[in-house]
């Protein structure tokens, strides 16, 4: 697998995979994560814009797709509980996957944790819905530590703005053992 910087001619691709991480999600109960393309496809064009966000592909097709983020995400500045230490760190978000056995999501942390080390930061913050048990088992194998609760700006419900927010902090997990 390849990952690149994602480009504008990626929209198609991207909504693809948007559309199977929606049917996943629904298939799990979670029915409210991700209800809008339209607003989705927006950030999205701003992340690729400012080099942010990312496409993964195999030798046929895009088959994943994140945002990496560095410096202060405003949104994580308020949190009902506390983050772990206010060390540098990079925030993932809009991670999703077009196939949910092929390893992909482990591919994509990988990359991401190597990164971001060789560039001398060892933490990575994310956040996820309350229903998203996908993810939230995924952050959990991968030694995320829930910190609290954030919230985001959300036009529909109040019950969407909040997101369980996690840490990885990179010096004190078993990053070694699990490479």
């Amino acid at each position: 697998m390849n990952i690149r910087l994602a480009t504008i001619s990626d929209l198609v691709d991207i909504e693809l995979i948007y559309n199977e991480a929606v049917k996943h999600m629904n298939d799990e109960g979670n029915y409210l994560q991700w209800i809008d393309f339209d607003s989705f496809k927006t950030g999205v064009i701003n992340y690729i814009e400012n080099n942010n966000f990312y496409v993964v592909s195999n030798e046929k097709e895009i088959v994943g797709m994140f945002a990496l983020i560095y410096g202060i995400d405003k949104t994580y500045n308020d949190i009902i509980g506390e983050w772990e230490n206010n060390d540098e760190y990079v925030t993932i978000h809009k991670i999703a996957v077009k196939y949910f056995k092929n390893n992909i999501a482990s591919f994509i942390f990988n990359f991401i944790e190597n990164k971001i080390i060789n560039e001398g930061i060892y933490n990575i913050r994310i956040d996820t819905h309350k229903d998203n048990y996908s993810m939230k088992t995924l952050l959990k194998n991968r030694e995320f530590r829930y910190c609290g609760i954030i919230s985001i700006t959300c036009n529909y419900s109040e019950e969407l703005s909040l997101r369980e927010a996690y840490i990885k902090d990179l010096r004190v997990s078993n990053y070694e053992e699990n490479k």
